[in-house]
């Protein structure tokens, strides 16, 4: 079983869910090697976010443009904070 296999299916049982970050990058087939070399975060900012070292509510703007290009998605999809998710929804 590959690595990736094995924490899909922790994913899919409910084992180990993780950041929004780090389901999404799974969801997409990626490991965090992969997700640094296309959006160009370094794999450090990615494991500290995906490991809540670092919250990516604060991250800076062309950080999460850059992992939202790479992974296709929002940036409300990102993050975190119910506060900042209602805060940022409001003001579309």
């Amino acid at each position: 079983m590959t690595p990736k296999t094995a924490e899909s299916l922790r994913l899919k049982r409910g084992l180990d869910r993780g950041t929004k970050l780090r389901r999404l990058r799974v969801a997409k087939g990626y490991s965090q090697s992969e997700l640094s070399a296309l959006s160009g975060v370094p794999i450090q900012t990615l494991r500290r976010y995906e490991q809540s070292a670092a919250p990516i509510n604060g991250a800076k703007l062309k950080t999460l443009v850059s992992l939202c290009l790479a992974l296709n998605c929002k940036v409300d999809d990102v993050i975190e904070s119910e506060e900042l998710l209602h805060r940022y929804r409001a003001a579309k």
